[in-house]
């Protein structure tokens, strides 16, 4: 009677446990899903020095797999790049001497471009809008592949896949931009025209291309009959060779 009891109890205690491990699990499982859903993005590759702007506003080095947080200021010296991955599949590259800053990753994405050069390739997402804000501009992208710079004198926006959409800070749509297109916005004046070979003949723009698996072939600019968003071979360089 007693070796029964004692089994039972020890049966009890063994659900007890077993039961308790298993909670245990699931909550840091869910915490761990929490985490990433908050972030929203993390760091992919890192080439040279890249810093993160800290809660006493002073740089830090981060490093492959930190978390990107809404509010963070990235920023890339002298011969380096970094690529950041959002949840949504969504993809920002930075070139050198660049400096963003990740404004909202709640609903919506939205990348602050002070200076340098970026390149975005986004995920279809009906549900979020991801958009470049710079010089009282907003970039704004559904599913394409886009690069915006900025060089304290001007922005200068370039799409290679799909379209985006040109807006003020109020908003209103001033000009779409589809693939094959750049737009130049200077003194708060929108000009629109080809890209053309040179435009795209630069090392972070054919690395950042090569990365995304885009293959786009430009005509040269001397043949003006040319619609130069045609067939040409165009070599694609390593980064920094």
């Amino acid at each position: 009677m007693i070796k029964k009891r004692r089994k039972i109890i020890n049966t009890i205690l063994l659900l007890i446990i077993l039961g308790l491990g298993a909670y245990l699990i699931s909550k840091s499982i869910d915490r761990d899903s929490i985490t990433m859903n908050n972030s929203n993005g993390q760091i992919e590759y890192i080439e040279g020095n890249v810093e993160k702007k800290s809660l006493d506003n002073t740089w830090e080095s981060i490093k492959k797999g930190e978390i990107i947080k809404n509010g963070d200021e990235i920023r890339t010296l002298d011969k380096s790049r970094v690529i950041i991955t959002f949840e949504d599949g969504s993809i920002l590259r930075l070139d050198e001497n660049t400096d963003t800053k990740i404004e909202s990753l709640e609903d919506d994405i939205n990348i602050d471009l002070n200076n340098g050069t970026i390149f975005n390739n986004v995920s279809k997402n009906k549900n979020r809008e991801y958009s470049v804000t710079s010089d009282g501009f907003s970039i704004v992208a559904l599913g394409t592949a886009f690069s915006v710079s900025n060089d304290e004198t001007s922005v200068d926006v370039m799409v290679l896949e799909s379209s985006v959409d040109i807006r003020d800070l109020d908003g209103k749509s001033v000009e779409e931009i589809e693939a094959g297109k750049k737009l130049k916005i200077e003194n708060k004046k929108v000009e629109k025209s080809d890209i053309k070979k040179s435009d795209i003949d630069k090392d972070f723009i054919l690395w950042a291309m090569k990365e995304s698996g885009i293959i786009l072939d430009i005509n040269s600019e001397s043949n003006e009959n040319s619609d130069p968003y045609q067939l040409q071979s165009m070599q694609v360089t390593e980064p920094y060779a």
